[in-house]
């Protein structure tokens, strides 16, 4: 980890009790905001946590509304650097939302955080992915209109979320782009009719997957085609082995 990384984490875990008007900001947000800070030249192993200035800010700013993020998500970003300021003892670090022309959005206090870092397929790094619904989506789905999906506005693609679970925005894996998708799908063609059929159980069959591919695994963390094909070869030989031995039984 960089310097920057280390004293942001020092802060994060054992400075003051600090939040936002979104509740407490996730630390992969803040860790996030040293990567952004390198792409706008600053050293990260050269720059203290306690040392942020307006300069940085803006640096930061200009990183996110020239990767298209929605307005909503770069006004969340920017509560998070409040709270980096206000953890500094240095709030006026950060400008008031006029003068940095933030719009607010709206919300209801209990609302989750809504935004998250998550890797995207598409621009094949971690993003900031912005909390949205159905309703904007998959605006032809009526059915899908208030279920919760995580997006990417610098590509536009995006992932679904356990939303019958107990953390029901919790995501279903990257954000993964059309031809990966379709690529998941050929995997689970012959991945799930393997346990379906109690052949294995599901968690083992992950388990001997990811032994092959040297990872924990699953199907909804495939990142490129070319894993997604590796994968496909490594489920359809254990297909076929299971087809052998049954063949062999009878």
């Amino acid at each position: 980890m960089s310097r920057l990384s280390v004293e942001l984490h020092q802060l994060y875990t054992h400075g003051r009790s600090l939040g936002t008007t979104f509740g407490k900001p996730h630390w992969p947000i803040l860790d996030e905001f040293t990567r952004d800070l390198a792409r706008a030249g600053f050293n990260r192993n050269k720059l203290p946590a306690n040392t942020l200035r307006g300069r940085h800010v803006q640096a930061l700013l200009n990183c996110w509304r020239k990767n298209n993020l929605h307005d909503t998500t770069i006004f969340v970003l920017v509560e998070v650097l409040r709270w980096w300021a206000r953890a500094i003892d240095n709030p006026g670090a950060v400008l008031s939302d006029d003068r940095l022309r933030l719009q607010k959005p709206e919300r209801s206090e209990t609302d989750p955080f809504p935004v998250q870092v998550i890797y995207c397929c598409g621009c094949q790094k971690n993003v900031y992915a912005r909390l949205t619904t159905g309703s904007e989506v998959y605006a032809h789905r009526a059915d899908l209109r208030m279920t919760p999906f995580w997006k990417c506005d610098t590509c536009s693609n995006h992932v679904g979320c356990h939303h019958k679970s107990s953390d029901r925005t919790a995501p279903l894996g990257c954000i993964a782009t059309a031809e990966i998708k379709n690529a998941r799908k050929h995997i689970h063609a012959i991945f799930d009719p393997i346990w379906k059929q109690g052949l294995m159980t599901r968690d083992a069959l992950y388990e001997q997957v990811g032994a092959a591919v040297g990872k924990e695994f699953h199907i909804a963390d495939i990142r490129s085609i070319d894993e997604a094909r590796t994968v496909y070869r490594i489920v359809r030989n254990i297909a076929s082995a299971h087809k052998k031995a049954a063949s062999q039984a009878a």
